[in-house]
Formats: structure tokens, C-alpha cells, sequence
């Protein structure tokens, strides 16, 4: 389980310094703080941050909305402009650069966490919303639960290539995908089972597939979907995961299994 990584772009030291602690109080990660474009280039590539945080002006004037170009250029992520400015002309050439919010200093506490939480949601949402590959007609399983309804896709919780946010509370918790042994459905929710840790979340089971890498997680119950990584053994009614789980292998989905075992993949 990792807290969203925060990339800080400020040259004042003493403001960068009192929003970092700022941000580790709402348990966010910070995972560096840059004064200016290029080492702000250096960590963006090293640390590869969740979100940006980008104070419009720098050691040169508007050499934050550099850094906002240099993102949009390299990196699927989100980023708020911090500013001490609220010009028309700041704000036109900052807004051409579709930022994910926009904060004029002194901000408060609140107005901070209410923006990256948003920016964060909006992000992940127009990635979902991006043309996905035609879905799969899905299987039919016919036993004694079969009045038992999905639920309907939620949105309070954000899935990405590699990555899960969790809301948690007031905070979204990011959960690397390939951490993640099994969902089961419960409900009107999916139990996320992490190796140290599971987590409700509102989303239905065939929408989670339909995000999920194929080669990795396999639905063999109406159910559950299993990371084959992370399977102990297979039989023909049940696998076994390394934590010892016992996961029931669903009549329709016995030729999951097969292929499973003929890829050699656990």
C-alpha cells in the first residue's frame, strides 16, 4: 500500500519546506521539492510523481508553466499552479495549459487537499473515459446465487494501468496493482485482497476486468478474479492461493483454468 507520491516545484525554500510538512500531515508521500525547470525534469523523471504541485513563477518568471509543458509533453499525470499572481494575463497563459487546479497563495489547508483530491479523481476519470477495446461478451454462470445482481460501477474509487486509489476516509490510498492477490464480490461491493491488507471498493466485477491486465488477472467465478502470480495450486473446483486462500473455480469458467495451466503462468 503506497500514499499518493507529491512532486513539490517551488524556489521559495521556507514556503516549499511548510507545504511539504503541510503534505506529510495529510499523509501525503513528498518525493522531492525542485527550485527550478531542469531539476524539476531530473525528479519529475526519477521519482515519477503522482502529482505535481507547480508555483507558476521561479527563479525565472513563468518558468513553472515550462515545467507544466515539460509534463504534458512526457507524462500522463496531473498538476495544480500555485501562485502568488491572479492576473488575467497569468491566468490565460496558465489555462492553456488545461492545469488540473489552480491555487492563489495564501491558500488554506483545506482548499490544498479539496484540490489534489479533485485533480487526482478529474485525472484518473478522463483516463477511464478514453476509448477502451470492445468488451468481451460475458459468461453466464447459472447456480443457486444466480438471482444475485452486480452491482453498478462506482466512481468513488480510481483505476489505473498499474495502480488502484482507494477511498479510504478522506484520502485515496494507492494500491500498485501487482500487489493485489484477488477480488471477491460481496454485495454491493468488491473486497480487494492485498497481501497485507483488503479494502471495499465500489465497482463491479466485470468493469474491474475490463481495467485489468488479462495476462495477470484471470475471473474464474462469477465471483472472483485471481493474480495468477500469486496462486499456490489449481485443481479442477478450486485454486489455492499462496496465502492459502481456497477460491472456488465457477462451472463456465473451468476453461480459465485450463489455460492457465497450459501457459504455465502460477
Amino acid at each position: 500500500m503506497q500514499n499518493v507520491k507529491i512532486l513539490i516545484v517551488e524556489d521559495e525554500l521556507i514556503i516549499a519546506k511548510d507545504l511539504k510538512e503541510t503534505l506529510l500531515e495529510m499523509n501525503y508521500e513528498v518525493v522531492g521539492i525542485a527550485s527550478s525547470l531542469e531539476e524539476a525534469k531530473e525528479k519529475l523523471l526519477k521519482y515519477k510523481p503522482d502529482i505535481a504541485l507547480l508555483d507558476i513563477f521561479l527563479t525565472r518568471q513563468n518558468e513553472g508553466i515550462e515545467v507544466a509543458y515539460f509534463i504534458r509533453q512526457n507524462f500522463e499525470m496531473p498538476f495544480i499552479f500555485l501562485t502568488s499572481y491572479s492576473d488575467s494575463r497569468t491566468l490565460n497563459e496558465a489555462k492553456n495549459l488545461q492545469p488540473n487546479a489552480y491555487l492563489v497563495k495564501p491558500f488554506q489547508v483545506d482548499s490544498l487537499y479539496t484540490a489534489i483530491e479533485i485533480a487526482i479523481f478529474n485525472f484518473a476519470q478522463q483516463i477511464k473515459k478514453a476509448p477502451q477495446p470492445p468488451k468481451e461478451e460475458q459468461m453466464v454462470e447459472i447456480d443457486d446465487d444466480d438471482n444475485q445482481e452486480e452491482h453498478e460501477k462506482g466512481d468513488t474509487n480510481l483505476i489505473l494501468d498499474n495502480m488502484i486509489f482507494v477511498k479510504n476516509g478522506d484520502f485515496f490510498i494507492k494500491i500498485p496493482v501487482n500487489d493485489i492477490m484477488f477480488f471477491q464480490s460481496e454485495k454491493n461491493y468488491v473486497e480487494l485482497f492485498a497481501e497485507k491488507s483488503k479494502y471495499l471498493i465500489r465497482h463491479s466485477l466485470s468493469d474491474l476486468h475490463n481495467h485489468l491486465n488479462n495476462d495477470v488477472f484471470y475471473r474464474i467465478h462469477k465471483s472472483y478474479i485471481v493474480n495468477i502470480a500469486f496462486i499456490k495450486a489449481i485443481k479442477s473446483n478450486q485454486i489455492m492461493m499462496k496465502n492459502g486462500n481456497l477460491i472456488p473455480v465457477g462451472r463456465v469458467y473451468k476453461n480459465v483454468v485450463m489455460e492457465i495451466l497450459q501457459k504455465n503462468r502460477f
